[in-house]
């Protein structure tokens, strides 16, 4: 890791992933080969389902309707089919290897399997988020391993982040722990962007 950035080595996010699955074990390691690459890939997956929160005046129609329209991004209101019960999220952290820092990929996908717009999505994350820059923070785009649309919150700023919440020194005292913790403090912050929570057994392990 580079303690003057606040960057992490692909190495040794490596080794954080495998140090982070057992803290929170709803997080599994997944590998992948992509083609052209005789080396598997490592990242961590985890899904979640979670009850839709209908509470922002969304408007209400019937699965089969056209106007529920996913592909309509510039409908002045945003509809939801009329038998969505539960908003299901596959969560995945990938290593950037532009940005040297890992970011975090998810779909989001309602109960009947059709797919969240961005402000659908923003209309599910906790109001804590409501003074987020959505614009740089949260883009759709497409999942480097798998190939899918999906959506990221965008890694530009994430060494920056990092910086003010981590102390360097740590590095040369305890190269694993620091690995370890630089994960897991980033997990800490970006997961209430993305409505989701980290279990406190492993917020305690951050201090």
């Amino acid at each position: 890791m580079s303690s003057r950035s606040f960057c992490i080595t692909r190495e040794d996010f490596e080794i954080s992933v495998k140090q982070l699955s057992p803290l929170c074990n709803h997080w599994s390691i997944k590998t992948i080969t992509l083609r052209g690459d005789d080396k598997e890939t490592l990242y961590l997956s985890q899904q979640v389902q979670r009850p839709a929160n209908l509470s922002r005046d969304a408007d209400i129609t019937d699965a089969n309707n056209d106007a529920y329209d996913l592909d309509d991004t510039d409908a002045a209101t945003l509809t939801v089919p009329r038998d969505v019960q539960s908003i299901c999220y596959l969560y995945n952290i990938i290593y950037s290897e532009s940005y040297q820092v890992p970011v975090m990929y998810f779909t989001a996908s309602w109960s009947n399997g059709r797919q969240l717009q961005l402000q659908q999505v923003w209309d599910q994350m906790p109001s804590t988020s409501e003074n987020v820059d959505k614009l740089s923070t949260l883009t759709q785009t497409e999942h480097p391993l798998l190939g899918i649309p999906c959506y990221h919150i965008h890694p530009c700023n994430t060494a920056n982040m990092m910086s003010s919440v981590l102390d360097d020194k740590m590095e040369d005292s305890d190269a694993v722990k620091w690995q370890t913790r630089y994960l897991l403090m980033w997990l800490s912050l970006v997961s209430p962007l993305v409505n989701l929570s980290l279990p406190s057994s492993s917020l305690l392990r951050i201090s």
